[in-house]
């Protein structure tokens, strides 16, 4: 655009643009104003039913089983084991889960494939996928799904790779530890310590 400038004009106009600072200046008869663009905050805000979960996990072990067998699996499977609230052990006299120990707060599924070197005689290590569903320790109601991926019966904690819900984007780690409410080891279970999970 070319400007004509004549005597007749009492002031100078002159239009700055500094495009990398979004910055603009305008300046007329010795007179600046300056706009600030106005700039969106990329930290984003944790919703409050984020904050209201269960940050010690026990999970009690009772539908894994090993494929294609028991005797000599390639991985174990498990499907809606409950995850409860808090560092219990979860089995009564009976060998069997006990309701009234266990304030379910979620469900855990997943894989675990055994590594070359498994065997069963010196618990072998396994590769393991979890899948937990969540809910609110306020309203009971999912508030979303928790994935963690770690080698199983090894020192060392899990990796959170990520979920739905308020654990989309998550990150940090999971400590995990095995026990057993029985001298013969059949009445497995595993407590889990969500202390260092980040929601983002």
């Amino acid at each position: 655009m070319k400007l004509s400038i004549t005597a007749a004009t009492p002031f100078l106009f002159s239009l700055l643009v500094a495009s990398t600072t979004g910055v603009v200046v305008v300046s007329a008869g010795g007179r600046r104003r300056r706009e600030l663009k106005s700039s969106k905050s990329s930290h984003k805000t944790i919703a409050p039913e984020c904050r209201h979960f269960p940050r010690i996990f026990t999970e009690p072990s009772v539908s894994d089983i090993g494929k294609p067998n028991d005797v000599n699996p390639l991985l174990f499977v498990w499907q809606n084991n409950k995850l409860c609230a808090g560092d219990i052990q979860p089995y009564g006299a009976d060998g069997l889960p006990d309701a009234a120990r266990c304030r379910q707060v979620g469900t855990a599924s997943g894989t675990c494939t055994t590594l070359v070197t498994y065997s069963d005689e010196e618990g072998g290590e396994c590769d393991s996928v979890d899948t937990w569903e969540v809910w609110s320790d306020v309203e009971g109601d999912m508030i979303g799904t928790l994935i963690s991926r770690g080698i199983a019966y090894k020192p060392g904690d899990s990796i959170v790779v990520g979920g739905t819900g308020c654990f989309e984007n998550a990150g940090g780690t999971i400590a995990s530890r095995v026990l057993y409410a029985d001298e013969d080891e059949e009445l497995e279970y595993w407590q889990y310590d969500l202390s260092n999970v980040q929601l983002q």
